[in-house]
């Protein structure tokens, strides 16, 4: 998962603004919660809803939120 979340974080900081950014902080949540993570994962969740409000990954960021 650790090295899951490295790939994610380096495909955030080459495309911040492609359609697929907002997935891969939804995987690095995803990833976070795996590990054991749970504070990670909300505050990448969090900031995924901020950052992407109209994007699938944060519909669903925002149902794992609750």
């Amino acid at each position: 998962y650790k090295q899951a979340i490295a790939a994610q974080q380096k495909v955030l900081a080459a495309w911040p603004e492609d359609a697929k950014a907002p997935d891969a902080m939804f995987n690095i949540a995803s990833a976070q919660d795996a590990l054991g993570d749970r504070r990670g994962a909300q505050k990448t969740l969090e900031s995924l809803v901020a950052r992407y409000p109209q994007s699938p990954a944060a519909a669903s960021a925002k149902q794992r939120i609750k």
